[in-house]
């Protein structure tokens, strides 16, 4: 587990592992010493500084995402009704159907091509992700309605 998401640490590369019983104990002897034990100081201060003083600031971070996620909700409901979407349930991406608009496979490129709004690439993530496109609502409300905006603009006639 790490601090690296939830504390936006990503950067610092610090994590910490857990074994229980002989099978998980064995695994962790087979990565090598210097994986074990080499660490920055910064990411591992910064580690026990999140863990230990961080619930404050989490408490505010998981309140934007909430947001976040209602208000693109919201926008989406109002100004694009023929765009389904699986809301985060435990994070802050978003799954958007694109399969009846048009858009091919890949809708991620045609609105980036259309409106300068990037979207993760659904096919990147499988077969699965055909017709589809991920958002990402780890961000300011401002920068989630600039991103309605612009699929909006995406997919108005031309």
């Amino acid at each position: 587990m790490s601090a690296s998401k939830v504390s936006n640490l990503a950067g610092l590369e610090r994590a910490v592992l857990f074994a229980h019983g002989g099978a998980g104990r064995r695994a962790l002897r087979g990565i090598p010493m210097e994986a074990r034990w080499a660490t920055g100081q910064l990411g591992a201060t910064a580690t026990l500084a999140a863990w230990r003083h961080g619930d404050a600031w989490l408490a505010d971070v998981l309140e934007t995402l909430d947001h976040n996620r209602r208000l693109f909700e919201r926008l989406r409901a109002e100004r694009l009704p023929g765009v389904r979407w699986v809301a985060p349930q435990a994070g802050y991406l978003g799954w958007l159907d694109f399969g009846g608009l048009g858009l091919g496979d890949d809708p991620a490129k045609a609105l980036l091509e259309r409106g300068r709004v990037a979207l993760s690439r659904g096919p990147t993530f499988g077969a699965e992700g055909r017709g589809f496109a991920r958002v990402n609502l780890g961000t300011s409300p401002a920068v989630v309605e600039e991103i309605v905006r612009r699929l909006v603009l995406s997919l108005s006639p031309v």
